[in-house]
C-alpha cells in the first residue's frame, strides 16, 4: 500500500505554505515534526483532498485521489487540529451521525462505536453533550470519529493535545497498533509522542520537507553535537546566550546544561542525542527557552 505525494505546493497570497513536497508513505506510523507555520496542517488537508493544491498531486495506490475520491475517502480517516462539532449532540449521537455521513451500515457502526468508546475511555461520556466536554475529551471523540470506518490511511493532526499522560500513553499504544496495517500520519508538538512510536519521521520547516527518514538515521546526524556541561551560574548564562541549550537543571549552586552545538564544547561531555535535540537544532530560531 502506498500514498504518494508529488511536488505538492500550496500558496496563500505571497506566502508559500507547502513548497514542492515529495513523499512516499507506506504502512507504519509516520511522525510529522515542525513548528507552528511549518506547513504541517496545510499538507495534511491537501492529502485528505479537502484543500486544493496550487500544483502537484496526491496518489493512493498509483491513482490520483481526486479522480476516484469516493473510493479514497472510504479508506481515509482524518482528525483535524480544529475540530468541528455539533455542541448539542451527545457523544453517541455525534458518532452515529458521522457513521451515517461516512456511509457505514448501522449493524457495523453500532458495534464499532461500542468498541471505540471502550478503547478511548469514553463509555461514561456517551450521553454527555459535546459542549460540556473538556478539551482532552474532545480530542478523544475526534480520534474516535476518524477510526469509525477502519481506515487504511489515518491522518491525525495534534491528536494528543490536551490529554493527560495516562491518556497519551494509551492513545500512543493504539496508534502504534494501527500502524501495523495502515498508513498513519501523525502531527504533534509533543516530541516524545513521535519518538516512542514513529517508524519514520518527516521534518518540515517553512513549507519545505527537510528530512524523511527513520528516527535512528536522523539521530545519527546528531552524533557528536550534544553535550552535557556542569557549571556555575555565570557560565550557564554565557552558554544560554551563545549556544542552543535544550535543558537546564539546577542542583545547589551548580547548573547542568544540555547543549546542542556544531562546535566542540571543551568543558562538556559528549552524550547520546534524542529527538528533542534534533528538534531544537533545526528550530532554535523559532523556539525560545525561558530564562532561568
Amino acid at each position: 500500500m502506498e500514498l504518494r505525494i508529488e511536488e505538492l505546493t500550496k500558496q496563500f497570497g505571497k506566502t508559500v505554505a507547502v513548497d514542492h513536497a515529495n513523499l512516499s508513505l507506506h504502512e507504519g506510523v509516520i511522525g510529522l515534526l515542525g513548528s507552528n507555520g511549518s506547513g504541517k496542517s496545510t499538507m495534511m488537508k491537501m492529502i485528505c483532498g479537502i484543500l486544493p493544491s496550487n500544483s502537484g498531486n496526491v496518489f493512493y495506490e498509483n491513482e490520483e485521489i481526486l479522480k476516484n475520491y469516493d473510493n479514497y475517502v472510504m479508506n481515509l480517516g482524518y482528525m483535524p487540529q480544529q475540530l468541528g462539532f455539533y455542541p448539542n449532540f451527545t457523544v453517541q449521537e455525534f458518532l452515529e451521525y458521522m457513521s451515517v455521513v461516512k456511509g457505514l451500515k448501522k449493524e457495523f457502526y453500532m458495534k464499532k462505536i461500542e468498541e471505540l468508546l471502550m478503547k478511548l475511555n469514553l463509555e461514561e461520556k456517551r450521553k454527555a453533550k459535546i459542549k460540556n466536554l473538556s478539551g482532552g475529551m474532545l480530542r478523544r471523540v475526534g480520534v474516535a470519529q476518524a477510526l469509525l470506518n477502519e481506515p487504511k490511511i489515518l491522518i491525525l493532526d495534534e491528536p494528543t493535545a490536551g490529554l493527560d499522560p495516562k491518556e497519551r500513553i494509551s492513545l500512543r499504544n493504539m496508534i502504534s497498533r494501527l500502524g501495523e496495517e495502515s498508513i498513519v500520519l501523525l502531527s504533534t508538538h509533543i516530541v516524545s509522542d513521535i519518538e516512542s512510536i514513529a517508524d519514520k519521521i518527516v521534518i518540515m520547516k517553512k513549507g519545505k520537507i527537510l528530512y524523511y527518514d527513520t528516527p535512528e538515521n536522523l539521530l545519527k546526524m546528531m552524533e557528536g553535537k550534544v553535550y552535557e556541561v556542569v557549571c556555575d551560574r555565570k557560565t550557564a548564562e554565557r552558554y544560554m546566550t551563545e549556544q542552543i541549550v535544550v535543558n537546564v537543571k539546577k542542583h545547589h549552586d551548580q547548573y547542568t546544561l544540555r547543549i546542542v552545538s556544531d562546535e566542540v564544547i571543551e568543558d562538556g561531555t559528549s552524550i547520546e542525542a534524542g529527538l528533542d535535540d534534533l528538534y531544537l537544532y533545526h528550530f532554535n530560531d523559532e523556539v525560545k527557552l525561558e530564562d532561568f
